[in-house]
C-alpha cells in the first residue's frame, strides 16, 4: 500500500506455490527464484520505469482491496462456514 515494488524470493517448492497462489501475483509483485534472479529483476525494473509503475499500481489496486472483513470471509468460505 506504500506504493512501492514488492519482491519476494523463494527458496523451496512450498514458498513458491504459496507466492503463485496469490491472485495475479505475477503482476502485483515480483517473484524471485534465486539472489541472482532478484538481481537480475532489479535490474530490468530501474531500465524499464513504465513496466515498474504498472505493477505498483496493480499492486496498489490489489492491496488496498484487501480488508479484515474480505480475508475473513475467504477462510470462513473455505473452512465450510456460512458467510452473508
Amino acid at each position: 500500500i506504500s506504493k512501492k515494488l514488492v519482491f519476494s524470493v523463494y527458496d523451496n517448492e512450498l514458498k513458491k506455490d504459496i507466492l503463485n497462489c496469490i491472485p495475479d501475483s505475477r503482476n502485483t509483485m515480483i517473484i524471485a527464484s534465486s539472489p541472482e534472479d532478484l538481481a537480475d529483476k532489479i535490474v530490468y525494473f530501474l531500465n524499464n520505469p513504465e513496466k515498474e509503475k504498472e505493477i505498483i499500481n496493480n499492486g496498489y489496486n490489489f492491496a488496498k482491496n484487501q480488508t479484515w472483513k474480505q480475508v475473513t470471509a475467504i477462510y470462513l468460505k473455505l473452512w465450510g462456514y456460512k458467510v452473508e
